[in-house]
């Protein structure tokens, strides 16, 4: 009687121990799609992560179709970049929180070292917010309201956080606590003496030595999401048009912007989409449009092939340092 009462206590610790430990495969969800290849790497040998968005949808303005309201239920770890990527999202995952679901903030870890939007546009020497309307401008809700989140766009503060995220994902898939540590210092490993070297060297272009009329700015961005990228590797930051693509222009700010242009040549605007504005002021400037988005994974039919480029989330930053490259 005593044996089973010791056998009896015993087993009921194990199943309390691992059912606070999760399952031993647990499904692991990314809000973003840049992070997906990049957790992929970290899950090496245990499985594979799913992204909440589908191609073409906006991080910041999503909404969710049934489907993905289901993947966000049945998801054990969701990951996300920062907080205040999209409010409705927030509202989501804490929700989600609540019934037991792991979130993982990647700001939050260390060496994440999250930077703040840029305040105004810099390039046309104004300094009158985006949302000039006041009437419509949004609220800062927090202190969380005006992060960056493209951090995925530095290959070595991913590197950084790449154990701590391992370790945070340890602590929810005990069994692959091992696998996961090795598996984040290969991957820092790879981002650190392959990929950053790579795209050092991608971006290592010769100055033009063309004259203009005009002052030249190299480049601009449609909105501020590259900050992370430019200041990684030395290029200098002339601004965007609105820092946060959720933001609209208002009418005074519209016409600075268009009457900065025209006083300009812009080698680049990178943008994710030819608007209407980006068209205009690429017509006033004399600029090429560049398609490029933080936010897009891109294949091996996208980019050329270079040797160290092992997967998606490589590709992308190719893909980024090739266009910024081609604007200097």
């Amino acid at each position: 009687m005593r044996w089973s009462y010791r056998v009896g206590v015993a087993l009921f610790i194990v199943s309390a121990q691992a059912a606070f430990a999760g399952p031993a495969n647990p499904q692991v969800l990314v809000s973003t799609p840049p992070l997906k290849p990049y957790l992929d790497q970290l899950l090496l040998g245990i499985g594979e992560s799913d992204s909440l968005l589908r191609a073409g949808q906006d991080a910041h303005t999503f909404t969710l179709s049934p489907s993905q309201r289901r993947a966000l239920a049945e998801a054990d770890i969701i990951v996300t970049p920062a907080p205040q990527v999209n409010p409705v999202l927030d509202q989501l995952l804490a929700v989600e929180e609540k019934r037991g679901a792991q979130i993982i903030t990647l700001s939050d870890l260390p060496g994440a070292d999250v930077l703040p939007y840029p305040e105004h546009d810099g390039w046309t020497h104004t300094h009158e917010p985006a949302n000039a309307d006041k009437e419509h401008a949004p609220e800062k809700t927090d202190e969380h309201a005006l992060l960056d989140p493209h951090l995925w766009l530095d290959p070595l503060r991913m590197a950084a956080i790449a154990a701590p995220l391992a370790d945070r994902l340890g602590d929810y898939a005990v069994t692959h606590r091992a696998r996961l540590k090795g598996n984040a210092t290969k991957l820092a490993l790879h981002l650190r003496e392959e990929v950053h070297p790579g795209l050092t060297a991608l971006l290592d272009q010769p100055a033009s030595n063309k004259m203009r009329a005009r002052p030249l700015v190299p480049f601009i961005t449609y909105h501020a999401a590259y900050q992370y990228f430019l200041r990684r590797y030395g290029l200098e930051q002339a601004g965007a048009v609105t820092a946060r693509p959720e933001n609209y222009l208002g009418a005074k700010t519209l016409h600075n912007t268009l009457a900065s242009a025209e006083k300009l040549s812009i080698g680049c605007i990178i943008s994710e989409t030819e608007n209407p504005l980006v068209k205009r002021l690429a017509a006033a400037s004399g600029a090429r449009i560049v398609a490029l988005s933080p936010e897009t994974l891109y294949g091996p039919k996208d980019v050329p092939p270079v040797g160290w480029a092992r997967n998606d989330y490589d590709r992308l930053l190719v893909k980024t340092a090739l266009s910024f490259a081609d604007c200097l």
